[in-house]
């Protein structure tokens, strides 16, 4: 069994080597029937390549294996830049320069800056599709999301965009910037009508799916922004939520995701309470019994122990809460010292209980005399 060091040492050496395999991809020896800008001598006889901006010094500790294509692209890219030239040139040489390294975010913004620039002189559906064409190959790419965002707010126009992430999600289901990007477009223009479904539909294909969670609390915020004061609603979205949260718990009782958004809809120890975060006292009875049986079945599951913990501690039940922080002390030795701290912070808080009720009792007993 090879140590950790070794184990470290072997993921590195593969990420190295997915590394080199990705920009391989995208090297000069692609596309061999592609005529780039940088090789057209005749058309950069004007322009002194600034190659210095790629210089690693006389002695470079890990020198970067680049082409030659590579160093002429970006050494003609920064002196445009530097001379702030928009130009047709310039805008296809941003496109050569993406294609060795499409997280280039200098390029990018160089494109951008080029776009406008010459506005009027290009297709904005052609550099749409540019966009596109990168989303699909580079998603986890933001510098591509970013234009693509700067490209839909140039149109006015996000019809496209709830499709373009559902075919990236349904590629890479936790993909960040697809998820992104769509909160944004829905936020911007208003289109919430089929988000609750859609997240829905992803929570069906995995339930395990935080990202997709998180998509769903996002919506609903949103809802409940909608019919903010109407507490008869925002109690009832409230409940359905709880309801959608604890039909997961059985099916998968250690998927933290479900519980957490459970958990958002109550209010933590002296957080205000609302009408959208009651506190934990006042958790619906079925709730409680269904958490319990979750107890029953998986005695080791601290989500669903947390979760009673907190209830009897939110009812002043101290002796019950500490049983369960002692319980999750037990089961979950990763956690031990925090959960030794709940329980001894719950004694405290029993303790001072206690006087209070004494002293209380003691004032009203000495008024009587």
């Amino acid at each position: 069994m090879k140590g950790a060091a070794a184990a470290a040492a072997d993921q590195k050496i593969g990420a190295a080597a997915a590394a080199a395999a990705a920009a391989a991809e995208h090297d000069d020896t692609d596309d061999a029937d592609e005529v780039w800008p940088s090789s057209n001598e005749e058309l950069w006889r004007d322009v002194t390549p600034l190659s210095t901006v790629l210089d690693e010094g006389p002695h470079p500790v890990v020198e970067i294996d680049t082409s030659p294509q590579f160093r002429r692209a970006h050494a003609l890219l920064y002196a445009l830049l530097s001379a702030g030239e928009r130009s047709q040139r310039a805008l296809d040489l941003t496109r050569e320069v993406i294609h060795l390294n499409n997280a280039n975010y200098t390029a990018w913004h160089y494109r951008r800056q080029i776009l406008e620039g010459m506005e009027g002189e290009w297709d904005l559906a052609d550099e749409l599709a540019f966009s596109e064409e990168w989303i699909f190959d580079s998603p986890k790419s933001y510098q591509v999301w970013q234009h693509r965002r700067w490209l839909v707010e140039k149109a006015a126009d996000p019809s496209k965009e709830l499709e373009v992430c559902a075919s990236v999600l349904n590629n890479d289901a936790k993909n960040y910037n697809a998820w992104s990007h769509r909160q944004w477009v829905v936020r911007t223009y208003g289109l919430w009508a089929a988000e609750l479904a859609f997240a829905e539909a992803m929570l069906q294909e995995d339930f395990r799916n935080n990202s997709a969670w998180n998509h769903r609390h996002y919506v609903v915020s949103h809802e409940l922004r909608s019919c903010s004061g109407q507490e008869d609603q925002i109690s009832a979205i409230r409940s359905r939520e709880i309801s959608y949260a604890s039909s997961w718990l059985a099916l998968a009782p250690h998927n933290e995701s479900a519980w957490n958004y459970l958990a958002s809809w109550f209010a933590e120890g002296g957080e205000r309470h609302t009408a959208e975060r009651r506190p934990w006292s006042e958790i619906p009875n079925e709730l409680e019994d269904r958490i319990a049986s979750v107890v029953a079945s998986h005695p080791r599951c601290r989500f669903a122990l947390e979760v009673l913990a907190k209830v009897a501690s939110a009812r002043g039940d101290g002796e019950a809460a500490c049983q369960r922080w002692r319980e999750l002390a037990d089961s979950d030795p990763v956690r031990r010292r925090y959960w030794e701290y709940m329980a001894d912070r719950e004694r405290e808080r029993e303790r001072e209980r206690t006087i209070a009720l004494q002293q209380t009792g003691a004032g009203a007993g000495s008024g009587e005399g």
